[in-house]
């Protein structure tokens, strides 16, 4: 599965099942890009500030199937 860093913007997050996120960020590279984000609200997630409206990070993205995930 190849995989890509980008620096984004989150723009909006919207809950998914009990502990999973879809996350809209912009980027420069691909502009503006909705990705799964799996286990980012579980109390023990590492990266769940990335998914914070507004929050500016560097984010590695790798394709799963048809999906695109955090």
């Amino acid at each position: 599965m190849p995989s890509s860093n980008l620096t984004a913007l989150c723009l909006r997050r919207r809950e998914t099942g009990e502990r999973d996120l879809v996350v809209t960020f912009l980027t420069r590279e691909q502009g503006k890009l909705s990705v799964f984000a799996r286990g980012v609200r579980k109390a023990t997630a590492r990266n769940a500030s990335v998914c914070q409206p507004f929050a500016l990070s560097i984010i590695q993205i790798g394709r799963a199937s048809c999906r695109e995930r955090v």
